[in-house]
């Protein structure tokens, strides 16, 4: 007959949860972390086309800004 001791079993359980959330405090951080780098100036992919696309075919090309009114739009757009 095994006899086990209550107080073991209950630390053992603790350390067991207590392991698992800190691999999803560490999984969460690391998720979290990746995102921050939007954050600190790196443009995601989506925010990059934003960014290059052309206010007015919408195309993504190389842009013109005009001094005058800051407007943005690319070569061909302009020379029309």
């Amino acid at each position: 007959m095994n006899s086990y001791n209550i107080p073991s079993l209950l630390q053992l359980q603790t350390g067991i949860i207590d392991l698992e959330d800190r691999k999803q405090k560490e999984t969460c951080l690391h998720r979290y972390t990746r995102n921050d780098d939007v954050d600190k100036g790196k443009l995601s992919i989506t925010d990059w086309e934003i960014e290059n696309e052309c206010g007015i075919c919408m195309e993504i090309n190389t842009k013109v800004v005009l001094p005058n009114c800051s407007h943005s739009l690319c070569l061909k757009c302009f020379r029309n």
